[in-house]
């Protein structure tokens, strides 16, 4: 079986770029290929969490020099200096090209504002919203909302709000649910909020329950449901 590259995964990971039919048949076959492209999104969505903060920590200098001989490059002044053609995530372990998606995320949290010209400009509308009633482990008082953004660029995202809801151990995960058996990962929050984007190839008259999950830090399956909606109820 051939495996999509790895730079590819990270660009799904990242929403750089849609799954194609060939990527999609793939990842309903290929086991190995799904975790590693949840566990993408969700060191991404770890990476987006540090939007909130104003300024970031100087990376000590010897990461720099770990992921420059992980890529064969020369380091100078503490910054990875290129000594030939543009290396992306091929070759590198796992952990250093979880190390640069978490990079590439924050990068784009903390240009939050231009994020939001493309998911909430002026064409984007509400096309949907639901409330989200919490579960059997939810705590009391615990409740959110969502809401379905057509962005007017061609795409749709989930805007999530929580509420009552305390800080996880781990991480909130947030879900497509088809209500029977099938559900489907879309991105990760440690805080009251989430902006996530929905899988072009994703019918949601197919998966209308979204589901809410705590989460321990690297578990991929499912966790345990504390708040769930159903659009059209």
């Amino acid at each position: 079986m051939s495996h999509p590259d790895p730079d590819r995964l990270v660009l799904l990971a990242l929403d750089e770029e849609r799954p194609g039919p060939a990527d999609t048949a793939h990842l309903d076959h290929c086991a190995d290929c799904r975790e590693e492209l949840a566990a993408l999104r969700e060191v991404a969505g770890l990476g987006r969490e540090t939007k909130t903060e104003t300024s970031l920590p100087p990376v000590r200098e010897a990461v720099w020099e770990r992921i420059a001989a992980e890529t064969g490059q020369a380091t100078d002044g503490g910054q990875v200096r290129p000594g030939g053609e543009p290396v992306g995530t091929r070759g590198l372990s796992r952990g250093v090209r979880y190390a640069i998606i978490a990079a590439a995320a924050a990068a784009v949290g903390v240009a939050g504002t231009l994020i939001a010209v493309d998911t909430g400009g002026a064409d984007a509308r509400i096309v949907a919203e639901t409330r989200l009633n919490p579960q059997q482990s939810a705590p009391a008082g615990a409740a959110g909302k969502v809401q379905l953004i057509d962005t007017g660029a061609g795409s749709l995202r989930l805007k999530v709000e929580l509420t009552g809801m305390p800080a996880p151990a781990g991480l909130y995960e947030i879900w497509l649910y088809d209500g029977a058996k099938t559900m489907i990962p879309l991105g990760v929050t440690a805080g009251s909020e989430a902006d996530v984007a929905v899988p072009p190839n994703i019918a949601l008259s197919g998966y209308p329950v979204v589901d809410v999950s705590v989460q321990q830090l690297g578990q991929q399956e499912h966790g345990v449901s504390m708040l769930q909606g159903t659009f059209g109820t």
